[in-house]
């Protein structure tokens, strides 16, 4: 299950594999849902939540179809939902709730970039995405291959350009592989017999439910993948996003927060030496509050563009307010302790418009040293050149993967439990 915050927007994102996903999802929604929001697709089996949360649900038909629709299920607990395009919510103002869930209902989108593209746009600064989905190897889809990454963009692509017939047609492979692979799966689950179709009746099955857009499973997912999708979008799409938790059986426990320095009001380094003798910036601004977060990482992953072949101002000035901790490590340290590195390990991350040879060599040592202050060994990182814009990113998906495995590194590396 993923879980952004909007910046903090975030997601809870959770795959649940071995604990039961039901107690995983109640507990993560005491932790995160809170005021008044959506959830979409519950029918029968809504989000537990926290006493005091407004929940309105939303679907496409209403209570009376749903029950026609499955009369297998406890019509006394079918929901009784706002009626909206779930994928789309035309309905619903931007910036308008506290918290969208959505359990298993992204795999049913079958261009999921966009959809979390809508759903982020209904909600508030500091609102929360919750979303789960299923494992492809835990159900009926086990035996189908996972989408990649570079679908789910090629999809959001072709959607974004107005080409709804490439995007229905990108649709047929996933229908061909329900029906080949899910469905047997899903009669053998309730112990059915299945008849196999000839080759002539499967196309003509194919065919039907490409014309009438029928939901089906269309994208399958591991932890990996789901994360890898999440990534994506937190940071190429909609970068108010910010993927808090994921949850899974392969996940990296690791407790994320996220520093800019252009919201920070504060100024450079004054060369006051207030912070010679106890190791303390004796100026009281909004560094204070970054100075415990230098000090309980693990890993630090400092990210700028390039400015004049160095790093913003913005990012400059913490860099520099770094002395009070160069002196609170010679004050505890010996020089022979100085020489080794307790504090963890640092990355860093330059992107600049330009080719020029030497664009990250100033960077590459202002780092070094920056995190030889916070008494961290410098692990390199990534260094992108040709990038002006912020969007440009977006046609990148290479490069927002290797970001990914760098945090994934990060973590590993890091020995964080």
């Amino acid at each position: 299950m993923g879980h952004f915050k909007k910046l903090s927007k975030h997601v809870a994102a959770k795959l649940g594999l071995y604990r039961d996903p039901k107690t995983t999802r109640e507990e993560l929604s005491f932790k995160y849902i809170r005021g008044n929001g959506l959830e979409i697709g519950a029918l029968h089996s809504p989000l537990p939540v926290r006493a005091g949360v407004s929940v309105c649900y939303v679907d496409r038909v209403d209570r009376e179809e749903s029950i026609r629709k499955f009369p297998h299920l406890d019509a006394a607990e079918v929901v009784d939902p706002h009626i909206d395009d779930g994928f789309v919510l035309n309905s619903i103002s931007d910036a308008s709730q506290d918290f969208l869930i959505a359990n298993h209902v992204l795999e049913h989108a079958s261009n999921p970039l966009a959809v979390l593209k809508n759903w982020a746009r209904v909600l508030k600064p500091k609102g929360v995405l919750f979303v789960s989905v299923p494992a492809a190897d835990k159900c009926f889809d086990k035996g189908r291959p996972l989408t990649t990454l570079d679908h789910f963009v090629e999809d959001y692509n072709a959607g974004a350009a107005g080409n709804a017939k490439i995007l229905s047609e990108r649709n047929r492979p996933h229908y061909g592989e329900w029906l080949r692979i899910s469905e047997p799966n899903i009669y053998a689950d309730r112990k059915e017999k299945y008849v196999a179709p000839s080759p002539e009746d499967m196309e003509r099955r194919i065919d039907f439910l490409l014309d009438r857009a029928e939901e089906i499973h269309f994208h399958t997912f591991s932890t990996e993948s789901f994360r890898s999708l999440l990534s994506y979008f937190a940071d190429g799409l909609d970068t108010a996003m910010n993927l808090a938790r994921l949850e899974g059986a392969e996940s990296k426990a690791a407790e994320v927060r996220r520093v800019y320095a252009r919201d920070l009001k504060m100024s450079g380094c004054l060369e006051c030496g207030g912070c010679e003798k106890t190791g303390k910036c004796v100026v009281k601004d909004d560094m204070q509050t970054v100075y415990p977060h230098f000090e309980a990482a693990d890993v630090i992953i400092l990210a700028s563009p390039i400015f004049f072949y160095a790093v913003t101002a913005q990012v400059k000035a913490p860099i520099d307010r770094s002395q009070a901790m160069w002196c609170k490590r010679f004050l505890e340290k010996g020089p022979d302790e100085r020489k080794q590195y307790d504090s963890g390990k640092g990355y860093l991350i330059a992107v600049g418009a330009t080719k020029g040879k030497s664009l990250f060599d100033c960077v590459k040592l202002e780092a070094k040293y920056f995190y030889d202050a916070l008494d961290m060994t410098y692990e390199g990182g990534l260094f992108y050149r040709d990038l002006e814009k912020r969007s440009d990113v977006e046609n990148h998906p290479d490069k927002l993967q290797e970001a990914f495995e760098l945090g994934m590194k990060a973590v590993k590396t890091a020995n964080v439990e």
